[in-house]
């Protein structure tokens, strides 16, 4: 672009100045010709020295310059021109640290002392990630440590023994370890009291119907309890009592088979009415939903007890005098066959099944104790303990199923 500059003669003392005027353009060549040979007193081109005030190495244009040459111009004639557009500067756009500058009159630039830090970005970057990586420390031992103390309390919680361990292994395995059940006393002593009490209850001249317990909608008098007195015969309600109070204590223990029994005239129906005259019985009971029933067997004058044990797929039957009756047997495998269409609408799957008079059990040695083996077969049988008692435990047992009778519960 070209410019006009204004040059002042330093020596000339009038009050009305005299300028001599150039136009340079932006490489800093001079567009008048009005002063083409002008110098200073010591000899140096007058064009020069203008366009060294006008124009830095970089070409960096100043637009105000006024510089004293110390002479007077030999006339005032000024040449004028229209301005030009100078070429694009291409490191206008550069940062200030980079592209140098120049201020009009030559004006120094401020610079940052050279005492002054520079800040050092890769010394905080390395402290910013040691402090990231301390934190990222102390929050990992902190997890640790809160995930030790969960274990310990965990452990101390369990408080699982050797023998439980063990069994749980083995479940896993696929094996079934049975639970230890503590030791179990077979015939445990009857207190004295107990026995004082029972031989009131006995005394044939008091009152035959004063009742003395009532269980599950069945009453117990005199007249029943003195069926367990010597040598006399059960009847229906100390039997019917009684396996009630074993299907009581299979519902209270659940280590314990879960059982259901009928009554004594359920037998005698089926046998003599078939199974019509049964099937309502079990209008609100699912006796398929239990691993084992009890079917009392009255044969007129003699007392036998029937197991069905659905778990192990198998019918005993159990006569203290060790008599056969595979007709009962294949009156309760009808009966479940019937059952099953009656109220699950399916037939029952009898493949496998076992129909098995029972030899090996203690023999009656009177003819009046068979209710007394009846009722002790069923006990432990819900147990499926091996039959431990003989003859000569009966007078015990009797005393010992009036105790439990009063009490309501099974010793």
């Amino acid at each position: 672009m070209n410019k006009k500059i204004s040059v002042r003669n330093a020596k000339d003392t009038s009050k009305t100045p005299t300028y001599a005027q150039f136009h340079f353009d932006s490489n800093g060549y001079s567009s008048s010709n009005n002063y083409p040979n002008l110098r200073t007193n010591n000899g140096t081109s007058l064009t020069g020295i203008v366009r060294a005030a006008l124009f830095s190495k970089n070409n960096h244009y100043n637009s105000s310059p006024s510089v004293d040459l110390g002479f007077r111009p030999r006339n005032n004639s000024v040449a004028t021109s229209e301005p030009s557009i100078p070429p694009k500067d291409d490191k206008a756009n550069l940062p200030d640290q980079v592209k140098p500058q120049i201020r009009p009159n030559n004006e120094a630039v401020t610079r940052r002392s050279i005492s002054t830090p520079l800040p050092n970005t890769h010394h905080q970057w390395r402290s910013q990630r040691y402090n990231d990586e301390k934190e990222n420390r102390l929050r990992a031992v902190k997890e640790l440590e809160a995930e030790l103390a969960e274990r310990e309390l965990s452990r101390h919680n369990r408080k699982i023994n050797e023998q439980e361990m063990l069994r749980l292994r083995l479940q896993v395995e696929g094996l079934v370890l049975e639970r230890r059940e503590p030791p179990r006393e077979e015939f445990p002593e009857i207190p004295n009291n107990v026995r004082q009490i029972i031989r009131i209850i006995w005394n044939k001249s008091a009152p035959p119907n004063e009742v003395f317990s009532n269980f599950d909608g069945v009453d117990i008098a005199r007249k029943d309890l003195l069926t367990l007195c010597g040598e006399e015969w059960l009847n229906d309600e100390v039997i019917n009592f009684y396996v009630n109070l074993i299907v009581n204590r299979s519902k209270v223990n659940g280590r314990l088979p879960k059982v259901y029994a009928f009554n004594t005239y359920f037998y005698v129906n089926l046998s003599g009415k078939g199974f019509s005259s049964v099937k309502r019985w079990t209008k609100k009971v699912d006796i398929f939903d239990n691993q084992m029933i009890f079917v009392p067997v009255h044969l007129g004058n003699h007392w036998c007890m029937a197991v069905i044990d659905f778990e192990e797929r198998k019918i005993d039957y159990f006569d203290s005098l060790k008599g056969d009756n595979f007709t009962c047997l294949g009156l309760l495998s009808n009966y479940l066959a019937e059952e099953s269409m009656d109220k699950r609408k399916r037939p029952f799957d009898m493949t496998g099944w076992e129909f098995t008079c029972r030899k090996d059990i203690p023999n009656q040695g009177n003819m009046w104790d068979c209710g007394m083996f009846s009722i002790l077969f069923a006990e432990y049988a819900s147990r499926r303990a091996p039959i431990t008692f003989s003859q000569q435990h009966i007078p015990y047992f009797r005393e010992r199923v009036v105790y439990e009778i009063l009490r309501k519960e099974l010793l």
